[in-house]
């Protein structure tokens, strides 16, 4: 069984954040036996391919890259659906990621920084343990991270979907599906498993039943401690390493 990528670039000419997405991703790029890419190309994008292709090298030697014209009403559901069926059919026993850069349309600020947390998030549940993802997906259609019950406005034929929209699909499985049933807008792909795919025949990697807004920060989970006498602060000791005080909890 091979592990296959279908990737959505926007590469942006005023916006970094799609170069950041993609050093993230190349931290598991020895994860997948063939890679696609979809440019997604107009006049606010980079028009340098070596550069472009510069930034891919480390997925080898062997990967696709298909540039396609950014529709900006339609956005990643341009060319999904005719990439993603040129793997499946040619690859119907292997697995199948989709991604995209995320974070492009977003200005720093706190909410690209929110997004930027949710998609390593993303990254690291989808493609850090893939014995687990395997196991998943001899079972179920799918697996991902963040799956949230419908339904919502902007794809109400969904009952569920993997929020951010990172995810992993068994081909064989999805085959079975209307696989090629898809909506008409910017929202459709991340609709677009829950459509096809009853919620009992999807599992969730991390963070399951998602009700919080992830466009907000989490807070930092370590505990913080502080000595009042030295004004010391540590994630780890709980005994002032100057006067020896206990340490006590910030709230």
């Amino acid at each position: 069984m091979k592990r296959h990528l279908l990737y959505s670039i926007y590469p942006r000419k005023d916006n970094p954040e799609w170069i950041l997405n993609i050093l993230e991703l190349k931290l598991y790029a020895q994860v997948f036996d063939e890679c696609v890419f979809l440019l997604r190309e107009d006049d606010t994008t980079v028009d340098d391919i070596d550069f472009i292709y510069k930034v891919l090298e480390p997925f080898g030697d062997d990967f696709s890259c298909f540039s396609i014209k950014n529709d900006k009403t339609l956005g990643e559901t341009h060319g999904f659906i005719g990439a993603l069926g040129e793997i499946l059919h040619h690859n119907p026993n292997d697995i199948t990621f989709y991604a995209h850069t995320k974070g492009v349309t977003h200005k720093p600020g706190p909410r690209l920084d929110a997004i930027r947390q949710w998609r390593q998030q993303m990254y690291a549940a989808n493609l850090h343990n893939m014995m687990r993802t395997e196991l998943a997906l001899s079972t179920y259609v799918s697996t991902g991270a963040f799956r949230m019950i419908g339904g919502w406005p902007q794809f109400p034929n969904s009952s569920w979907c993997y929020a951010g929209n990172f995810w992993w699909v068994n081909n064989a499985k999805l085959l079975e599906k209307n696989w090629d049933t898809i909506g008409n807008d910017n929202y459709a792909v991340e609709g677009y498993l829950g459509r096809i795919i009853p919620y009992e025949e999807s599992h969730c990697s991390y963070e399951d039943n998602c009700k919080r807004d992830l466009y907000k920060a989490e807070p930092p989970k370590r505990t913080l401690y502080k000595c009042k006498r030295c004004k010391w602060n540590s994630y780890k000791l709980i005994k002032c390493m100057y006067c020896y005080a206990t340490m006590e909890v910030v709230t």
